[in-house]
């Protein structure tokens, strides 16, 4: 079963909070636990969202979705690059990889927003099957975009770390 993970921050103060983050993506700069948070479904009977770490329900076999979004749409993107995993034992997923896709989605119309018209949107995630239920420490690597000024080209802002916590619990009955 997919689970969705968001991971959500706010670009714009934590580039203030970090007015020269570092712009290699081997050494990003870390940022506290607090200037970001993770979620995911409460069908998952998650526990202890809204922080840096997160309790949900899941079998063996079931793949994590972890994405990146804004609190605010400030002309700032963030793309998530990489996850670690910091044993506390054994590990509890496989290693993430990269996954890029074209999904088609519903854009209201703004005379009559009952009705839509199809979009294509480029959706971008980092995934991977759990492969057992404990804790686990992730450090997750992210960089923020914003549009130049002058010429209005795309430029990477900054690379940042934001460690996180993962606690998978075995579904009851098993």
């Amino acid at each position: 079963m997919p689970i969705d993970i968001e991971i959500v921050l706010d670009a714009g103060p934590l580039l203030e909070r970090h007015p020269n983050p570092s712009q290699e993506p081997g050494a990003p700069t870390k940022i506290d636990s607090e200037e970001a948070f993770i979620v995911a479904a409460p069908r998952q009977h998650v526990r202890h969202h809204g922080s840096n770490r997160l309790e949900l329900v899941s079998g063996k076999g079931d793949e994590l979705r972890w994405y990146m979004q804004l609190m605010a749409r400030d002309g700032y993107n963030v793309i998530l690059y990489g996850i670690r995993a910091h044993p506390f034992g054994f590990r509890l997923t496989t290693p993430p990889a990269m996954k890029v896709s074209n999904e088609m989605y519903p854009v209201p119309i703004p005379d009559d927003p009952t009705r839509y018209i199809a979009s294509d949107r480029i959706d971008v995630s980092m995934e991977c099957n759990v492969a057992g239920s404990g804790k686990q420490a992730y450090t997750l690597l992210f960089y923020i975009v914003g549009r130049d000024d002058v010429d209005g080209n795309f430029r990477t802002l900054g690379y940042f770390s934001w460690k996180s916590i993962l606690v998978l619990r075995k579904p009851h009955g098993h």
